[in-house]
């Protein structure tokens, strides 16, 4: 019987149900152990954070 919460399993479902052609980026790595990090973008700065429930939000 397999781990129904093993995150490699819905990494690789993710991944199938993309578009090939854009990457995939995991956000753990992404993250790095961080609850918030900045992202410039076209002279803009928003911040990829973490909410309280795990989710990930992105804001300007």
């Amino acid at each position: 019987m397999s781990d129904t919460n093993d995150p490699s399993d819905s990494r690789r479902n993710m991944a199938s149900a993309t578009d090939s052609a854009a990457p995939l980026l995991d956000g753990e790595a992404l993250l790095q152990g961080r609850k918030e990090v900045r992202i410039a973008f076209q002279d803009q700065v928003y911040r990829l954070s973490v909410t309280g429930n795990g989710k990930l939000i992105l804001t300007k």
